[in-house]
């Protein structure tokens, strides 16, 4: 065992800071220069950047749809999507909450198990390439851990408060973060309640009264959005009972449920090979949980193979995307996957197992941890198990490992007044997400789409990004279907910090009746049509997502004003998609 506080040795703080120095530098490395999240819009989040645009759009209304997952994702997007085409912000902003929720990590162990724990935790999670990994897609993950891993530091400061007043303010900041992270990912509740069943005391009422406020100061709104969307009651999303169905509709069998038509992905990649379709859709949560319930109850052994089958998902060898990273070779990450579970899941299940024989000596925050991830191996039992559903909280599983190397150091240690500062930081970081993802997320805000108008970007295209081309530069025999272009000579968008935007001069248009331009359609496109400097509007195209990368025609007709206007021209600027941008032709439709 190693020492604790004033007998740590310098090596050993040596080490763990320079371990830290190699994280933030690998996850900038990686979420800003090696992988572009703006080009690696894939899987959910090709759904999650539907659903933001049609919350900030002014003529399209969210749908039934975007009630599949909770809107915290979606939300935050939304945020960057109405201030223009540049999505560097938007890749910052995964590097800075990467940072929040390492830590928080860091900090939540010292706090509560001494600083030999949270060095020893320091150089496992700064070193971890799952819990940076997500941080180069606009998924759910990275945000969600951010969050998570906040409100466990504002709990654990809670513990060390020196006033009651301040411990009430942090446990009920610390339930609005816990209700961020369920905006993310629903899988937290589970998580949070098994977490909180050693509380569950008289002497706690007070504190877990005060952290559920928070909670539902968050959840309410969620629930009353998604509710309000399906006209059913609904808390927060509607992926709870199909996350079931997907568990125990047979293991090897893909899914297709009834009206929706949407096959969700995670089967297929799981190996699924025959498909069929459920009697009900993604949003008949009660009729589908009734039906489960009804086959596992007629097959229990099956039902808990296939729990047990659930739960040993969690803990693959892989990471989800299967991406390439950039020069990374793939068998690199997967020992680097062994290796944390060698040097941290094992040492970690055989502390757990300690602890279990020890249990009533036990302290709180230990049981806690443990029982949170007894949490997540029962929601996986129910529902799916994958590597991506549990590496949020190997966070958790990192600080239980760090603890089978050193003793924890229990005691009432006042929360210094220095920090005090971060907390309020904290606090007030937690009421703006909240406040930004109700806004922008619930359609039934007063005022709302007055506030969305005003944070739009009023400034135009960035010129210097963008190439003039003229017509004769294009293609002129263009092939068009009813779905797709055949196109021989496509002009490539450069795209690496910012996407080079193309303008396009447009000649005398009195004989023409409509522009026609073709994109590849598994992309965003921002298209923006101009009178000499005057933006007259704005319009995006695609993405459509198909397995195959053709290109989609559009036609846009031309109106008076462009007619009798002899300096009108449009730009078109990539916006997000695969990495691979391009635009087929540009042409004019004379009068018939």
């Amino acid at each position: 065992m190693m020492e604790q506080d004033s007998s740590v040795s310098k090596r050993f703080i040596a080490c763990a800071l320079v371990a830290l120095l190699i994280g933030v530098c690998a996850r900038y490395y990686f979420a800003l220069e090696l992988h572009s999240a703006r080009h690696s819009v894939v899987s959910d989040s090709r759904n999650y950047f539907a659903t933001a645009w049609r919350m900030i759009s002014e003529h399209r209304g969210q749908v039934l749809r975007d009630t599949i997952w909770p809107p915290g994702v979606s939300s935050l997007l939304g945020v960057f999507l109405i201030r223009g085409a540049n999505m560097w912000h938007a890749e910052a902003s995964l590097f800075i909450l990467s940072l929040l929720a390492l830590f928080c990590i860091i900090d939540s162990a010292r706090i509560l198990f001494g600083r030999g724990a949270a060095l020893c935790t320091c150089i496992f999670a700064s070193l971890h390439l799952g819990l940076y990994y997500f941080s180069g897609y606009f998924l759910s993950e990275t945000p969600f851990m951010a969050f998570f891993y906040l409100a466990i530091w504002l709990s654990a400061s809670a513990t060390r408060a020196s006033s009651s007043f301040l411990r009430a303010q942090l446990l009920f900041f610390a339930g609005l973060a816990f209700g961020l992270s369920y905006s993310m990912r629903t899988i937290v509740l589970p998580v949070l309640i098994f977490g909180l069943i050693p509380f569950f005391k008289k002497k706690h009422a007070v504190n877990i009264v005060l952290l559920c406020c928070g909670f539902f100061l968050m959840l309410a709104p969620l629930a009353h959005r998604c509710s309000s969307l399906s006209d059913t009651f609904c808390l927060g999303a509607h992926n709870g009972a199909m996350n079931v169905t997907l568990g125990h509709y047979g293991r090897k069998m893909g899914i297709i449920f009834k009206d929706s038509r949407w096959m969700p992905s995670s089967k297929v990649d799981n190996g699924a090979w025959v498909f069929d379709e459920v009697p009900y859709s993604i949003f008949e949560g009660p009729q589908l949980l009734a039906m489960m319930a009804r086959e596992m109850i007629s097959d229990p052994i099956d039902t808990l193979v296939t729990g047990a089958y659930n739960i040993c998902n969690l803990f693959e060898v892989r990471l989800w995307p299967n991406r390439s990273i950039g020069r990374i070779d793939d068998q690199v990450v997967r020992l680097h996957l062994y290796l944390f579970f060698l040097l941290v899941g094992i040492p970690a299940l055989l502390f757990v197992g300690r602890k279990i024989r020890s249990w009533s000596s036990g302290a709180p925050a230990e049981k806690s941890a443990i029982l949170g991830l007894g949490g997540l191996c029962f929601a996986s039992a129910l529902t799916m198990g994958e590597a991506r559903y549990r590496i949020p909280f190997d966070g958790v599983l990192i600080v239980l490992g760090s603890l089978y190397y050193t003793a924890p150091v229990f005691g009432s240690v006042p929360l210094a007044r220095s920090t005090r500062w971060l907390w309020q930081i904290a606090a007030l970081f937690c009421l703006c997400s909240a406040m930004i993802i109700i806004v922008v997320s619930h359609p039934g805000i007063p005022g709302r789409d007055t506030l969305i108008d005003a944070a739009r970007l009023r400034r135009y295209a960035a010129t210097e990004h963008v190439e003039t081309r003229s017509l004769d530069d294009f293609p002129r025999n263009v092939e068009i279907g009813k779905r797709r272009a055949k196109i021989d000579a496509p002009y490539i968008f450069s795209c690496e910090v910012d996407c080079r935007g193309l303008k396009v001069i447009l000649p005398d248009l009195t004989n023409v009746r409509a522009l026609q331009f073709s994109l590849e359609d598994n992309d965003e496109y921002q298209v923006q049509f101009f009178q000499g400097d005057a933006l007259i509007s704005t319009n995006y195209r695609g993405p459509w997502y198909s397995e195959k990368r053709v290109f989609r025609p559009y036609t846009v007709p031309v109106g008076p004003s462009f007619r009798n206007n002899t300096s009108s021209h449009l730009v078109i600027t990539p916006f997000f998609g695969d990495g691979t941008y391009k635009l087929g032709h540009v042409a004019l439709l004379p009068m018939r």
